[in-house]
């Protein structure tokens, strides 16, 4: 389905992101002095730092009103399937509401509550998002939100309280006691509100370090898949000793945008499973046998998702092993592993069962010797006395997709993209 996500401009989803994922934002109004702005459009944060720091009170804000989201929604209701929009905690601003009574008049369109503010809002949309390009219906997507809000962990740590005091949320006494003392006090978000969950003692960085730590500990059951070190224009070394203290960098690969696809696989474990099998049982640092072998990285391949112009997806796992090849049952396309090895591919069909008679496949590859082809021949006699769904054998180069049907259109190899010159179709 066709489908938009877009949220409040306080999920603080950098440029980079909301381009990639095609996100949309509704600005909240910012006021300095006289002057009202749109926020991310005509006003950013850095500004907002210059005007206090140049002595200007702190900014005010303003919720989307509502008339701003009737035309919004009004809009993409006509131009998609589906509509998503997650606001800021409905605790901190009446968007939410706004945007409830807005949408009631768009029968596609949804509203969910992040029950969060800044990235901890941006983690509860890229999950929208992420769900959306999955395929699930936006009833589901919303109510698995709807729970997901109450796991999300957001929290920050101030470095001094000059804010908190222009914005009347403590007194100047109790600034320069904190300022004599170097308290910092650390912030979390629960239910929707926010409240002092600590106070931390000496330079920023030591705290920075310590407050880390205790949001870490006894947590063995974080998702580390996405992780958001948010600051308001901190220097340089501060970002860096807190993207030390406690995180290691792992290989991001599942649900990482590659072009117009996303990374499936391998996960992290699978990678280092497949990888130390094949370590284990090689004679050099290759695998296999004479002209067959390939190194240890070129067994763990990466699998890539596609949503096709059809809206169907399709599954391109090269070389990967089947033994982590998951969620088959949601492709309607799968690209056969290991150049069309009948092994792999009768792994494939047995654990789709029944369901493997409804989808498509691609053979990856028939090219070069009978070593390395992998047997394609043999994987399309079993297919056509099967009796499985046509297969495409992408032997003489690349093919255009979608063209899993019964006419297919091929443009000229003189062209930008080179596409399939004869097309094998296994009827």
């Amino acid at each position: 389905m066709n489908y938009k996500i877009t949220a409040d401009s306080t999920c603080d989803l950098s440029p980079e992101l909301l381009e990639q994922y095609g996100l949309g934002l509704t600005p909240l109004y910012v006021q300095l002095g006289e002057k009202t702005y749109r926020d991310g459009e005509d006003i950013f944060p850095d500004d907002i730092y210059e005007h206090v720091t140049n002595g200007g009170d702190l900014a005010a804000t303003a919720a989307v009103n509502l008339a701003d989201y009737v035309r919004l929604f009004s809009d993409l209701s006509r131009k998609y399937d589906f509509v998503i929009h997650i606001c800021i905690s409905s605790d901190f601003s009446c968007c939410y509401q706004n945007a409830s009574l807005a949408a009631a008049e768009y029968p596609n369109v949804y509203i969910v509550d992040s029950r969060n503010l800044s990235t901890g809002h941006g983690l509860v949309v890229l999950e929208a998002e992420r769900c959306a390009r999955e395929g699930m219906e936006p009833q589901e997507i919303v109510s698995y939100l709807q729970v997901l809000t109450e796991q999300v962990d957001a929290s920050f740590i101030l470095s001094r309280l000059e804010y908190m005091k222009k914005g009347g949320r403590c007194s100047s006494v109790a600034v320069l006691g904190a300022n004599l003392l170097r308290l910092r006090p650390a912030i979390e978000v629960t239910d929707g509100k926010m409240h002092v969950c600590k106070k931390y003692r000496g330079t920023f960085e030591a705290c920075v370090k310590a407050y880390i730590a205790d949001r870490l500990q006894g947590k063995e059951d974080l998702n580390l898949r996405r992780v958001f070190i948010t600051h308001s224009g901190v220097p340089e070394e501060i970002i860096e000793t807190a993207e030390a203290c406690g995180f290691e960098r792992v290989n991001a690969v599942p649900d990482t945008a590659v072009g117009e696809c996303t990374i499936v696989g391998p996960t992290e474990e699978e990678f280092i499973e497949v990888a130390a099998k094949a370590i284990d049982s090689r004679e050099s640092d290759n695998i296999g046998e004479g002209d067959a072998q390939e190194t240890v990285m070129n067994a763990a391949s990466v699998q890539l998702k596609c949503t096709l112009s059809d809206e169907n997806t399709i599954l391109l796992c090269g070389d990967a092993s089947p033994d982590y090849l998951h969620e088959l049952d949601n492709y309607v396309y799968i690209q056969l592993p290991h150049h069309g090895q009948l092994d792999d591919a009768m792994a494939i069909f047995d654990e789709l069962g029944g369901d493997a008679y409804e989808k498509q496949y691609l053979v990856s590859d028939n090219s070069g010797s009978g070593k390395t082809s992998g047997g394609s021949d043999k994987l399309v006699d079993f297919m056509k006395k099967e009796k499985y769904n046509a297969a495409h054998n992408t032997k003489n180069g690349i093919v255009e997709l979608p063209l899993l049907s019964a006419s297919v259109t091929l443009k000229s190899a003189e062209k930008e993209r080179v596409c399939l010159g004869d097309l094998d179709c296994v009827k």
